[in-house]
């Protein structure tokens, strides 16, 4: 059934992209409301005040010296508009610099406050100011035009001129950061300085003076008339600013100088300026969506729709439930009846855990059927690494460095999922982790910002597509914004403590580069940075993300996340974690209920915006639209696609090759592997040897039960009918504490550390084999939400399984199968051959057996460090140098006393059944301009007798830096095929984005200096050349 009403709404309204209008702006220092003042008080004058500004109606009009009381009687006066801005003395208290606006014109999309000192995020006095200072800024949108303009206000302090000089510096500052799209900008306020002053000429430099510009100009000369009518007036100190790159125009500039009774309604005379040429701005006109071209059609039916909405069904539209009561969070508090009242009102936006066609279609029905407006639901699910076919967990395949495979891999998923009837994955998470205790790394890309951000956008582009309203995709959900993946100690929930540098150079540029692909929602995070959780970061999510990034999409928060600054102490109850978490810019509230219960009042009670209300359901729409839920709620609901495209011959295919090419090869002495497939025996022993579960690992989506190929399986497929296979598990990993095929996901895990009676068939089927594969490693649910661990080695008896069947048969093989870098140095220094495996997925047996067989060459990379011991974590390639770098010469440098500083196994390292040999490096050229490129080559042959994959890898040291950088970072790589004896030139380019880092000046540049290049087969490549940067 189709949305009718809204579609007969939609097929009524037609779009033109309008010429741009003039935009009318006022600057007015209203007088503070004190009662000295006599017959000049605010109760004698606010009436003329306020009929001089309704006459003169401007589109813009920026306030100082408003109390509380006076913006409430211009709140109530002039109608139609509405105002931004809070007290300089914290929430709404203290003098506003509030910026009034009219609603029908504009539309606000963005707000912010900040203060004037050296602390500009909270309250604050700055330098050598009397008072506490601040400025109030919005970006709004032209309804009619799409046209964004960012509007500032603020009053620099009448007496320090360095708190003016800082304070202004700071408000540029702003700015530049958040205005990344260039945007034209309004600047507005009482400077308290006149135009020959240092601030005026310095500002003047950045922004154009609109009384210097004016077409044509009307008043007096100054603005400051201290109440006395008719004497000179020489002082300006109130100034209305426009930015200088908009190709703007001032038609007008008016000093006002009306009068009554001759009496003046302010001390100050307020400044009007008609500002034109906007049109020149048309390539920035709402261009949030830096993936996708702008489209004022799909805005107009967005804001048409917003139009027909009454309150309880805006705030339903932030609403998402989960159709099941434990699917990845603490149980629903609510239950069915009040769910499905709430659906057929027209008071949900979102279902989660819902995954089926029959059960989707179901789902949508209600309220197709019933509510009001018929706005579809979107319907979501953690497709994280497939749904029924099951791929290699996301830190598995991230070790193939193959982007193309996990494109496909995620592209399968969507497939799959939107098979049954899904629309929204929360995936992929691409949080930088760099701590092997912290459980949710499986499910990410490792400890590298760079090998992240590409990974990310592969599987963004699987999981969308070209076009998001096919409905064989997904829409995407870059999580988790930001920081989780720097948990202290590794414990997963836990605080974040980073600098800002470390912010912005390592943990956001996967996601800066997720919202200019177009990835279709974001989630946040559960942890807190900096004291702030971040569900509640205004700073991230308003600021960052939708203000300077331009991102249009919405933000979910994570299961009960918004609920959970109670615990985190920054909310007091329910209803002040709505408020914090919406004035923040979290849009959607997964199970938390505190937006349907708490939002209609907060409003009420003028504690949240209508226009922060109405921007989150904007998101949300724009993310409908643009899935086609419009068109057709039931596009993704066919039961033959359900049927057909679901765990397909062709998608195992592609899981197989994922899973083989996810494979890393940490240690193969005296070429112990490939396998002959002609061996007489071989013993296939361990816990995981024959699990059909366990290689789905965790985030299985709906993959079945015991439905992956084994290891066992694997090998007796690849061998000859004369190879015997001796089979014994030799030990359990874990006891079973649920019944056969429940789902482990929330429940803790009891291991075996007492049944050792298997081992002694394992001895006896090692004795007999030629070589012994030991399947060993972590239970599928060690790793993913909640399995933070302090041990990374061997659970259970399996070190006591492995020293046993090694003593018996030196012919080992350790098949690795786990979501974490483990602790393996003991198997490291006395097992020959050892097979990163991971958990595979659904082709788990037969990938391992290629690689095992030689049908395929191991050709993984790890995407992290794996260490000597635990201790060593948090342990990561990219490190900084210190003072006193390691040596071993002395031990006051840095290091341990008891294991090596060094990774056993360190990021980018993975073996072959062949060998290459890099040489020859060279660069085109050894000096550039900061926006200039080098090209770099290098000959890598393949030295040995079979065909070979190879990772050649591209690191980049600074060598010195505004701030201190690392010893050497990744910035590019190419998977390259090169036949035995074969050599190849690779070229690859170094660029200024290689360069680029978020300085001491806290913006992202290139910094002139030294820098040396790496090339290499893994992070600790030795080839190197050296190129400088000139100023």
């Amino acid at each position: 059934m189709k949305n009718t009403l809204i579609l007969f709404v939609l097929a009524c309204l037609f779009f033109t992209t309008a010429r741009s209008q003039d935009v009318s702006v006022m600057t007015y220092n209203i007088r503070l409301d004190i009662a000295s003042d006599g017959e000049n008080a605010w109760s004698n004058r606010k009436d003329f005040l306020l009929s001089q500004i309704q006459f003169h109606a401007p589109d813009f009009l920026g306030t100082q010296e408003g109390r509380p009381n006076q913006i409430a009687d211009m709140k109530e006066t002039l109608k139609g508009y509405d105002y931004i801005g809070h007290g300089r003395d914290g929430g709404n208290k203290g003098e506003y610099s509030a910026i009034f606006y009219k609603k029908a014109k504009f539309r606000l999309e963005e707000d912010g406050t900040f203060w004037l000192s050296e602390t500009p995020e909270k309250f604050s006095k700055g330098w050598d100011a009397a008072y506490p200072r601040i400025c109030t800024y919005g970006l709004f949108t032209d309804v009619k035009t799409s046209q964004k303009i960012w509007v500032f206000n603020t009053h620099l302090d009448h007496v320090g001129q360095e708190a003016r000089l800082q304070g202004m510096k700071l408000i540029q500052q702003k700015i530049a950061e958040i205005n990344s799209h260039g945007y034209p900008v309004i600047l507005t306020g009482d400077f308290n300085v006149e135009p020959n002053n240092l601030l005026i000429e310095k500002l003047s430099e950045q922004m154009l003076n609109t009384e210097t510009v004016a077409e044509l100009t009307h008043g007096p000369k100054g603005t400051f008339n201290a109440f006395k009518f008719n004497a000179p007036v020489t002082r300006t100190i109130d100034y209305i600013f426009i930015s200088q790159n908009n190709g703007l125009k001032v038609k007008k500039y008016a000093v006002l100088s009306d009068s009554e009774n001759l009496r003046y309604p302010s001390d100050h005379f307020p400044v009007y300026a008609e500002i034109y040429g906007f049109d020149q701005n048309t390539d920035n006109r709402d261009n949030l969506h830096q993936g996708t071209d702008f489209d004022p059609a799909l805005e107009h039916k967005v804001d048409s729709v917003l139009a027909l909405m009454h309150l309880n069904e805006k705030i339903g539209q932030l609403v998402q439930y989960s159709g099941k009561w434990d699917a990845t969070g603490p149980s629903s508090s609510k239950g069915d009846q009040h769910k499905l009242d709430k659906l057929k009102n027209g008071e949900v936006g979102s279902m989660l855990n819902i995954t089926s066609v029959a059960s989707v279609r179901e789902t949508q029905k209600i309220v197709m059927e019933n509510s009001r407006l018929k706005i579809p639901l979107i319907f979501g699910y953690d497709v994280i690494h497939g749904y029924k076919t099951i791929f290699p967990i996301p830190l598995g395949e991230s070790a193939s460095w193959d982007l193309n495979i996990m494109e496909q891999s995620a592209s399968i998923a969507a497939k799959e999922a939107s098979a049954s009837g899904l629309q929204w994955t929360f995936a992929p998470m691409i949080d930088v982790s760099r701590d092997a205790r912290w459980g949710r790394g499986m499910e990410g890309a490792g400890e590298d910002t760079y090998l992240n951000t590409v990974i990310g956008l592969a599987r963004i582009k699987g999981f969308q597509g070209d076009d998001l309203s096919l409905p064989h995709t997904l829409a995407a959900c870059a999580k988790h914004f930001a920081g989780y993946g720097f948990a202290e100690a590794g414990r997963d929930y836990n605080t974040v403590n980073i600098g800002e540098h470390e912010l912005h150079n390592v943990i956001l540029p996967p996601f800066k580069a997720a919202a200019e692909a177009g990835v279709a929602t974001f989630m946040n995070a559960f942890n807190e940075i900096d004291g702030v959780p971040a569900t509640g970061s205004k700073a991230l999510q308003r600021d960052l993300l939708k203000g300077s990034w331009g991102w249009d999409g919405f933000v979910v928060s994570d299961w009960g996340s918004i609920g959970e600054m109670i615990a985190h102490g920054y909310a007091k109850d329910k209803k002040h974690a709505a408020q914090i978490a919406l004035s923040a810019g979290s849009d959607m509230d997964m199970e938390s209920y505190a937006y349907e219960a708490h939002l209609e009042a907060l409003l009420n009670e003028n504690k949240i915006s209508m226009a922060h209300l109405d921007h989150a359901v904007r998101r949300v729409l724009r993310v409908k639209f643009r899935l086609g839920l419009f068109d057709d709620p039931y596009r993704y609901c066919n039961e033959d696609r359900e049927k057909n495209e679901v765990y397909s011959k062709e998608h195992l295919a592609i899981a197989r090759d994922a899973a083989k090419k996810s494979i890393v090869l940490l240690k193969n002495e005296n070429d112990l592997l490939p396998l002959n497939k002609n061996l007489k025996s071989i013993a296939v022993i361990g816990p995981l040897a024959n699990d059909k579960d366990t290689p789905l690992g965790n985030w299985r989506a709906k993959g079945r039960y015991n439905s992956a190929v084994s290891l066992l399986d694997g090998v007796k497929k690849a061998v000859g009918s004369s190879t015997t296979i001796y089979y014994e598990k030799g030990a359990d990993l874990t006891v079973p504490t649920l019944r056969e095929g429940q789902n482990q996901f929330l429940h803790p895990l009891k291991f075996n550390t007492t049944d050792v009676s298997g081992i002694n068939a394992a001895v006896q089927a090692a004795k007999k084999a030629e070589v012994v594969l030991l399947a060993i490693g972590e239970d599928a649910y060690q790793t993913g939400e909640g399995r933070s661990q302090t041990d990374i080695g061997l659970f259970g008896v399996q070190q006591q399984l492995l020293e046993a069947v090694l003593e018996v048969n030196k012919n080992v093989v350790i098949v690795l199968m786990n979501g974490r870098p483990m602790d393996i140095s003991w198997a490291a220094e006395h097992v020959p051959s050892i097979l990163e495996c991971w958990f595979l997925g659904s082709e788990s047996g037969n990938a391992i057996a290629d690689v095992v067989f030689g049908d395929y060459n191991p050709s993984g990379k790890l995407p992290v460090s794996f260490p000597h011991n635990v201790g060593q974590e948090p342990l990561y390639y990219n490190k900084k140098n210190t003072g006193r770098p390691y040596s071993k010469k002395h031990i006051t440098y840095s290091g341990y006393t008891d294991a090596p500083k060094t990774a056993l196994y360190p990021f980018g390292h993975g073996l072959s059944y062949t060998t290459f040999a890099y040489e020859n490096l060279r660069l085109d050229k050894t000096e550039i301009a900061k926006d200039g490129q080098i090209s770099v080559s290098v000959d890598v042959t393949n030295t040995g007798s079979v065909d070979g994959e190879e990772v050649v890898q591209l690191y980049i040291r600074d060598m010195v830096g505004s701030i201190t950088r690392p010893i050497r970072e990744l910035k590019g790589f190419e998977k390259v095929m090169i036949r035995a004896g074969e050599t190849k030139t690779l070229s690859l380019t170094i660029n200024a984005d290689m360069l680029r880092f978020y300085t001491i000046n806290k913006k992202w540049e290139v910094e002139p200096g030294d820098f040396r290049v790496f090339i290499g087969g893994d992070s600790q490549a030795k080839l190197k050349a050296s190129f400088v940067v000139r100023e």
